[in-house]
């Protein structure tokens, strides 16, 4: 008796252990990576890649846009593959701020007025990406300066870089450069989208168009979380602070955020190939229906047929 009582003990706590080790999740929000320009140098306008991208991946993203190399890109498919004769850039000029979610990018409008950001993706460039699932575990800073040698300026102080030699030579010189713009924090994010406009105003004119811009957030802001399972579900009651367990999207339906696993692109093709198979299927179904109607009796007789009419 006691030998069972000391197992089941052993289990029970077992149990428990299992449970607040399952119950307790590290989780790190997604942080968008976006890229647009005046020139055919992009997949698209407004192309969606639903690529997860860590600060390493991100670096090396960043360097094949700079040098256009389209087989290192094969991966990821930033670069347009369309073989266009264009000017070699003179900068991609990186908007790097502290901490930025991919929920966060409806803030930059002011009102019910679209952002710069937004313009500049949808309709405002001629080539534009959205990597809008990319993470970080350190970074994106230190990423970049091992596998290439960018130029930090701070988004206040651009248009004196802009005068100054060291800026006109970077912006002239015929090379293909990496300029990081520093985002402060403290600055509040519809002030930052006016700030970036201005920016990339100024930068497109000193370089003479011949330069491309990208968005994307420096580091995440990991959150514990007791139980990431009953987050997931109540994800949608905060959309400010949403984030979502690894492998997991976040996706936005009537305002609010939500996290998803896999997505299906619904095209026009696919929605009317569902629609005449569902009309198929109802078709089917009522002729079956009627059909057991018919060969089925609805009334059985009492008696049997009379001798000689049996069939």
């Amino acid at each position: 008796m006691k030998a069972t009582a000391l197992v089941g003990l052993l289990c029970a706590a077992a149990g428990d252990y299992v449970v607040s080790s399952a119950s307790v999740s590290t989780l790190y929000p997604h942080v968008p990576l976006v890229f647009w320009s005046d020139r055919p140098i992009f997949n698209s306008q407004n192309a969606y890649l639903n690529a997860v991208l860590g600060e390493t991946e991100i670096a090396s993203t960043l360097t094949n846009v700079l040098a256009r190399d389209t087989a290192k890109d094969a991966g990821v498919n930033v670069l347009s593959k369309e073989k266009v004769t264009i000017d070699e850039t003179e900068a991609l000029c990186v908007f790097l701020r502290q901490n930025l979610r991919t929920d966060q990018i409806d803030e930059f409008a002011d009102g019910k007025n679209p952002s710069f950001i937004q313009q500049a993706v949808t309709c405002k460039s001629k080539s534009s990406v959205v990597v809008p699932h990319t993470t970080r575990k350190y970074t994106l800073r230190k990423a970049l300066k091992d596998v290439a040698k960018p130029t930090f300026v701070s988004i206040n102080d651009i248009n004196e870089w802009i005068a100054s030699p060291a800026g006109a030579e970077l912006l002239t010189n015929n090379k293909p450069d990496l300029l990081v713009i520093d985002v402060p924090q403290s600055m509040q994010l519809v002030e930052a989208d006016k700030a970036i406009e201005a920016a990339v105003t100024a930068l497109s004119n000193a370089a003479k168009g011949r330069v491309d811009f990208a968005l994307t957030g420096d580091e995440g802001e990991p959150a514990v979380v007791k139980d990431p399972f009953g987050r997931r579900l109540a994800s949608t009651q905060n959309t400010t602070s949403i984030v979502c367990e690894t492998g997991y999207l976040v996706g936005f339906s009537g305002g609010k955020a939500f996290c998803f696993s896999h997505y299906v692109h619904m095209t026009p093709h696919l929605l009317t190939a569902l629609l005449f198979g569902f009309f198929f299927l109802f078709l089917a179904y009522v002729g079956l229906t009627v059909l057991h109607g018919i060969q089925t009796p609805l009334r059985y007789p009492h008696h049997g047929p009379p001798k000689g009419k049996e069939f």
